[in-house]
């Protein structure tokens, strides 16, 4: 992984859990002792190139929650957010229970990419000079 992603992780509370390069294991501590977990994978199928993979880690070492759907999350004040499926969810986590209490923040999947022009002068569209 590049120190400069690594570094602004670094700076919104992501700490280095393991590994090197982009087999790269970060960490981040939420409320109540839970914390969440990004690892990185290279050329998994239907992803990006290098990717994203998240786990939900419990208080008092419990089981890891896969959220192998999610392509986004961090911490937002108190609370979780993560992306999944074109939707913006949150929810606040208690020491018992997990995401059970979620509330869409948004649903984003029926956006369409839409091609504007830029608002502002001195940039040429198409072929290169």
């Amino acid at each position: 992984m590049g120190d400069l992603v690594l570094s602004r992780l670094q700076q919104r509370g992501w700490v280095r859990a393991g590994g090197e390069k982009y087999e790269i294991k970060l960490r981040l501590d939420l409320v109540e002792n839970w914390s969440l977990r990004q690892t990185f994978t290279i050329g998994e199928n239907n992803r990006a190139l290098i990717s994203s993979q998240y786990a939900l880690l419990p208080p008092h070492d419990g089981q890891a929650i896969c959220c192998s759907g999610w392509e986004w999350a961090d911490r937002f004040g108190d609370l979780l957010q993560w992306a999944e499926s074109g939707k913006l969810w949150q929810t606040q986590l208690a020491r018992e229970g997990g995401i059970e209490n979620r509330q869409l923040v948004h649903d984003f999947s029926s956006m369409k990419f839409e091609a504007i022009q830029a608002p502002y002068s001195g940039v040429s569209v198409g072929g290169y000079r």
